[in-house]
């Protein structure tokens, strides 16, 4: 590959490592997966960097075309990723079920109460205000000064 090439991957390798570290900050991507990506990038990096790692890696595993190597790799890693991402979304439709669960029960046991400022012990019967027994002078009617 030449010079010009191996400068293009590693200016993409570093506009990629920016931006994943800009999505975690603006908390756009979650912290979990933003490892993630930077652990990835950053294996990746050494073959933006060092010339011949790869065709090294591929002549070390008996691999003919060296591209075929990275293709495999990657193909491999966003099937993990795929995989972790299913897992991630099975527990959280598990959890939103329960929660609709819990919702509806907690919506048929306020539907089961009676509606506010009523009681259950009320009868109807309510005592008078204390301002209601006073005479006209203010005075209670039990009172002895009267």
């Amino acid at each position: 590959m030449s010079g010009r090439a191996y400068l293009f991957e590693a200016v993409a390798m570093a506009l990629v490592l920016v931006v994943i570290v800009r999505q975690v900050r603006l908390r756009r991507l979650r912290p979990k997966w933003g490892i993630i990506w930077l652990v990835s990038a950053v294996l990746v990096a050494p073959l933006a960097f060092v010339p011949g790692l790869l065709d090294w890696f591929a002549e070390q595993l008996g691999v003919d075309y060296p591209p075929a190597l990275l293709l495999v790799f990657g193909l491999g890693f966003f099937a993990m990723l795929t995989l972790q991402i299913t897992i991630e979304l099975t527990q959280l439709q598990e959890r939103t079920r329960v929660l609709a669960e819990e919702a509806a029960l907690l919506r048929s046991e306020l539907d089961r109460r009676p509606p506010r400022g009523t009681d259950d012990a009320d009868d109807g019967r309510r005592l008078p205000d204390a301002g209601s027994q006073l005479g006209s002078d203010g005075a209670s009617p039990a009172d002895p000064a009267r």
